[in-house]
């Protein structure tokens, strides 16, 4: 009802308007108001939905936080690194990484990928994470630990249709007079890369099976020792899936780590999230431990 504005039309000189002339100007006039009615009504609808983006947005990254540790602990032999960035923001990931104590003077490291996104994904990688701990306090055996987490996924898992596995390493970590020991096992996940402190970069340790699919998976515990200067890398595979310019697959992933030589844990896993999130496909998470040099 009220005037917004008007409809003008002119001429060189003065001439009649018909009533069919009038009325197309009317139609014309109802057509201004379709647009501007329907501007406003997009302008409203563009709004409500940035409104509720910033709102699940805003409980993915709680749910995330949830299931990632709220800061790296400083440890007294080891230095530790890590990142995690989501492929989605507005979706819970599958990646995760943990550092615990598991008594004495050993510390638990856990790094892993459950299949699929969003709260079904969000509630299994809570559980795989706090079956680890819970594991790693009777076990101390890296195979046992992802042995007793894959029977509790198969427990969780018996009405699904189809299973949601889980890939992971669990590893820990106690000194040896002025080197690191780590003591890992891998179930289905990429397996660490160990950049020495004169540059060589080397895959160690022994695949698994999936964790959360058989009964009785093949798992392997490995050893390596870390002198100061050397760095164990820990990725979750968006890193290799990453569609970086020069491509983060295991190759390229070497090839990177061998111009991380002499850096710390952070600045490799900086320097690799940098180049995962380049052109990132799925979630990244990045660990990395070092030995410190004793005092």
């Amino acid at each position: 009802g009220y005037n917004l504005g008007t409809l003008c039309v002119l001429d060189k000189s003065p001439r009649p308007v018909s009533n069919t002339q009038i009325g197309m100007l009317e139609k014309l006039a109802a057509l201004v108001m379709d647009e501007l009615e329907l501007r406003r009504s997009a302008d409203a609808a563009i709004a409500q939905s940035t409104a509720r983006l910033e709102e699940v947005e805003a409980l993915a990254q709680a749910l995330q936080s949830s299931l990632l540790p709220p800061a790296v602990p400083r440890i007294d032999f080891v230095d530790v690194a890590a990142s995690f960035r989501p492929a989605n923001r507005h979706q819970v990931g599958g990646d995760f990484y943990d550092v615990f104590p598991t008594g004495g003077d050993s510390w638990g490291f856990v790094i892993g990928d459950v299949r699929g996104k969003g709260p079904s994904a969000a509630s299994r990688t809570s559980l795989t994470r706090y079956s680890v701990r819970t594991a790693a306090v009777y076990d101390t055996e890296p195979h046992a630990v992802l042995r007793a987490v894959n029977q509790t996924l198969l427990t969780d898992s018996r009405d699904e249709v189809e299973p949601v596995f889980v890939t992971a390493i669990f590893a820990h970590a106690l000194q040896s007079g002025e080197d690191v020991e780590i003591h890992f096992a891998s179930g289905g996940h990429p397996l660490p890369m160990l950049l020495r402190h004169d540059g060589a970069v080397a895959v160690v340790g022994t695949p698994g099976s999936l964790l959360g699919v058989v009964e009785n998976p093949e798992l392997t515990d490995s050893v390596v020792r870390l002198s100061p200067g050397d760095v164990l890398v820990l990725v979750t595979d968006g890193v290799h899936d990453s569609g970086a310019p020069t491509r983060l697959e295991e190759a390229g992933l070497e090839r990177l780590l061998r111009g991380c030589q002499g850096y710390g844990p952070q600045e490799v896993v900086d320097t690799i999230t940098a180049a995962a999130v380049e052109r990132q496909r799925d979630d990244v998470a990045v660990l990395a431990l070092g030995a410190r040099p004793l005092p």
